[in-house]
């Protein structure tokens, strides 16, 4: 039996990764919604649903990222595939852009999250609104991780965003969080050197030059993670 496999007691083996996955799944499933509560109760009920939205919706993301935007049978290789424009994504990583009206529904969505707290109604109305809220967030922040402004804001998730792009395509899956990469065990143990012109590849367009270079790489040494080191070559 691999390490990576558990073996339950009728003999059969099951993959780690799926028992955890099973497990996040039942984690972030609404099952305070199935009873009506009113008053102080209800408010902290629909409090708690919203953020199992939100939470659900990250680990949705995460799931999308890893087994239907890159392609399993290669998922060793950490091969991108075509699906979805993925592999255009990461070959011209500053060709992204999220229009107003995604702006502008996201907002409103996340307002309507917050109203849905003090709303007397099914608690599903308020896992929902989480859930779209992650959705609207996920659409702004992969956008922002694009941008030298978001080393500044998340330098952790741009560290892990661009060895995604440029060096562990399978691995750092997540853009809104880092939670479910660290669970599933997909951050890599050491992030290896990087040569300043990928960085700059990286942000394509936004007119990086040495300087700047060397400066966003010094704010990612400040946020190294598991003994990550960060070079310019």
């Amino acid at each position: 039996m691999k390490a990576h496999q558990l073996e339950t007691t009728n003999g059969l083996t099951i993959s780690r990764t799926k028992v955890v996955l099973l497990i996040s799944i039942a984690a972030v499933l609404p099952f305070e919604a199935f009873v009506f509560y009113d008053g102080v109760y209800g408010i902290m009920i629909r409090s708690l649903l919203l953020g199992k939205g939100f939470a659900a919706w990250t680990l949705t993301e995460y799931i999308m990222h890893r087994w239907a935007f890159h392609d399993r049978e290669s998922y060793g290789n950490g091969k991108v595939t075509d699906r979805y424009k993925h592999h255009h994504h990461h070959t011209h990583p500053s060709e992204i852009a999220v229009k107003k009206p995604v702006r502008y529904l996201a907002v409103i969505v996340a307002i309507l999250g917050v109203l849905s707290i003090f709303a007397f109604g099914s608690g599903w109305v308020s896992y929902l609104l989480g859930w779209l809220s992650g959705a609207g967030a996920y659409a702004i922040m992969h956008y922002a991780l694009h941008q030298t402004y978001a080393v500044q804001l998340f330098p952790t998730l741009v560290k892990q965003h661009i060895w995604h792009h440029l060096k562990y395509t399978h691995m750092c899956f997540g853009i809104l969080c880092t939670f479910w990469d660290k669970l599933f065990q997909t951050v890599p143990e050491e992030f290896h050197r990087l040569p300043a012109k990928t960085i700059r590849f990286y942000y394509q367009g936004e007119g990086v030059d040495e300087i700047r270079t060397e400066q966003i790489v010094e704010k990612l040494m400040q946020h190294n993670s598991r003994a990550a080191q960060v070079y310019i070559e």
